[in-house]
């Protein structure tokens, strides 16, 4: 009886370490998603400011 407590609590462990594994992949998985997604942003943050700063120009050349 007791081995067997022993073996049920081993495959207990040993399922929670997968899951724990599944998640951790997750995890890492969404984090580079995320980083994706931020460079992302950053390349369009840069973009709409080289659309302002042209339009600034164009602005300041109607004015003159």
């Amino acid at each position: 009886d007791h081995i067997s407590q022993v073996a049920t609590a081993a495959e207990e462990q040993s399922s929670v370490s997968e899951e724990i594994s599944r998640h951790l992949t997750n995890i890492g998985d969404a984090a580079q998603a995320l980083a994706g997604l931020a460079q992302d942003a950053n390349q369009s943050s840069h973009h709409v400011t080289d659309q302002l700063n042209v339009l600034d120009q164009q602005l300041n050349a109607l004015r003159t």
